[in-house]
């Protein structure tokens, strides 16, 4: 029987003042969808863990993000959202979320060279607006 999981998890979209927002490439050896653009950054909370603590966090693990720019990051909306999948980890999986997303603004324009991340995480971030999706 396909296994079920129900989490919570944070969404961070990093926008610029042009509507660029930052995507970024999950690495080969992520279990769940390696190598697949994704949200700019996000991560699930951890059992007796909030949204917002969380987000700070995944931004500063993910991204390289000082707490103080981190810190500044707005909570959007929370949806209820189902996801199925196969990972060769774990088999079939049915993953019930509450995903809470947030937004950083960023200013200006993004500047690629500030954000660090780990290579077991992400492999490379990009800015996209508008048609260039």
């Amino acid at each position: 029987l396909p296994r079920t999981l129900s989490l919570s998890a944070v969404h961070i979209w990093l926008a610029d003042d042009h509507g660029g927002v930052l995507l970024q490439k999950r690495s080969e050896f992520k279990d769940t969808f390696p190598g697949r653009w994704d949200v700019s950054c996000g991560g699930h909370i951890e059992s007796g863990d909030e949204a917002f603590p969380t987000a700070v966090r995944e931004l500063e693990e993910e991204l390289g993000l000082p707490a103080a720019i981190a810190e500044k990051v707005e909570k959007l909306y929370t949806l209820a959202c189902t996801n199925k999948g196969t990972t060769e980890r774990h088999g079939e999986f049915t993953c019930r979320e509450f995903q809470d997303f947030f937004l950083l603004r960023v200013g200006e324009r993004h500047d690629l060279g500030m954000y660090q991340y780990p290579p077991g995480e992400v492999t490379e971030v990009r800015r996209r607006e508008g048609e260039t999706w």
